[in-house]
């Protein structure tokens, strides 16, 4: 939203559920509602963002020169902070003034009554230079702390420290280079040293650390349905998507193959799994091309169909194209949305928050996704190449970049046994360091 004069005033929808993708507008002045559409959806919603017109102006000639007054004298405060208050908050007076007042009550609470309120957004011409500045750079000047790495490092990792100090220090463990496959999309990490991994094209493969593979999968769905089409139990048993998008599960002894999941609702395919050892459940992200959205279900070990999880609390759709899935030690359910966000639901389907970036002004496009155990999600962005970490509420907190040119990062894997993190990038090269020291 702009104004009269061009100047940003704020973002009012970013990745709206059940649209994704706005593409036009229309605003009722009579009923004051927004209307919005998108083409890819066939779906038009409509919003309210103001309690009503001339929401700092009054008929009244009295009320409408204390706002002026109010605006004047009081501390300066960003108008997209106004806003973003306005359309929080459950009931708005009908009188700007409370509303107004209401909103600086609220900001003193937040940031303390003995300091000045700080702008949550920079001005226009600051926000066009930021964005041609790299993403790790702007954290780093936000007085955060960066961690040199050792000198002997080939990838030269780096990291921020999280005002928490969870990060003390981070070192490379392992840098593999891994044959046979076209780019690692993909990590499964096993209590062994052993991990499963995928690409776009060729098969599902269980490696070690010497590069060696001990076993192929080559029943592989298609390109757009490979991302994290697989998964390992708590028998350490291989569960995947195969060509015909059924599930099946590989023994142990790697001999032995059976189809837990075959027939699936109308429609809708498989593209991503994710076996809770909580619940004892398989978690499925699913797509339907025709209604062009997504959804996850839950199923239990003999395949048998247990949740169904697909809109938020406004029976608007939550997902677009799942690619990963993941479930987090409180049992949130994690879904990394092709290319758009990282929605998180409650055990019961519950929509807790979705992560679009650090800032509204940047673009995050998720692959790979995973917990540590601090329950921090990890979730790989392929615009600043980086790992971002946000708490499980939806926080950000820091973020993890290898320095190297064009590495491309995609598979992310957490060893829980290890305290490793896995990340596989597109050039078909692993790297595996350690985060988080115990205290």
């Amino acid at each position: 939203m702009l104004d009269k004069d061009a100047k940003f005033l704020s973002y009012l929808l970013i990745r709206p559920p059940g649209i994704f993708t706005p593409s036009s507008l229309f605003n009722d002045l009579k009923t004051h509602h927004l209307w919005v559409g998108s083409i890819a959806r066939n779906t038009v919603c409509v919003y309210r963002y103001l309690s009503r017109p001339g929401y700092l102006a009054d008929k009244k000639p009295a009320t409408a020169e204390k706002v002026r007054l109010l605006k004047e004298t009081n501390k300066p405060v960003d108008l997209n902070e106004f806003l973003q208050h306005l359309m929080s908050s459950p009931v708005l007076s009908e009188n700007p003034v409370d509303n107004w007042l209401s909103f600086r009550m609220t900001m003193e609470r937040h940031h303390g009554r003995n300091k000045d309120t700080p702008s949550s957004l920079k001005s226009l011409r600051e926000s066009e230079t930021d964005e041609t500045e790299n993403l790790l750079e702007e954290w780093n000047q936000s007085s955060a702390k960066v961690m040199k790495p050792s000198s002997n490092s080939k990838l030269s990792p780096e990291a921020v420290e999280c005002p928490q100090q969870l990060i003390l220090s981070i070192k490379l463990s392992k840098y593999l280079t891994v044959t046979g496959v076209n780019q690692i999309r993909h990590i499964c990490c096993m209590k062994s040293g052993l991990f499963w991994i995928n690409d776009d094209y060729k098969d599902i493969m269980l490696k070690n650390v010497h590069d060696d593979t001990l076993h192929k999968i080559s029943d592989r769905p298609k390109k757009e349905e490979s991302s994290g089409s697989f998964t390992i139990n708590n028998e350490h048993e291989l569960i995947y998507i195969s060509k015909n998008l059924s599930v099946e599960k590989l023994s142990t002894d790697l001999t032995k193959t059976t189809v837990i999941i075959q027939k699936w609702i109308h429609e809708w395919k498989p593209r991503c799994v994710y076996w809770s050892p909580t619940s004892d459940s398989l978690l499925v992200g699913m797509r339907s091309i025709r209604l062009n959205c997504g959804m996850v279900t839950r199923y239990k070990p003999t395949g048998e169909l247990k949740q169904v999880i697909r809109y938020d609390n406004n029976r608007l759709d939550l997902y677009r194209n799942p690619c990963f899935i993941i479930e987090n030690n409180n049992g949130d359910i994690v879904v990394s949305d092709s290319g758009t966000a990282v929605v998180v639901t409650d055990h019961k389907g519950k929509d807790r928050f979705s992560y679009t970036g650090p800032s509204s002004r940047r673009r995050l496009e998720p692959r790979g996704i995973c917990t540590d155990p601090l329950s921090n999600i990890l979730v790989c962005d392929n615009v600043s190449e980086s790992v971002h970490v946000i708490d499980k509420d939806g926080q950000f907190q820091f973020l993890l970049r290898l320095k190297k040119d064009k590495w491309h990062i995609f598979g992310l894997s957490y060893n829980v046994h290890s305290q490793q993190l896995w990340i596989g990038s597109q050039d078909s090269k692993i790297c595996v360091l350690r985060y988080l020291k115990k205290k």
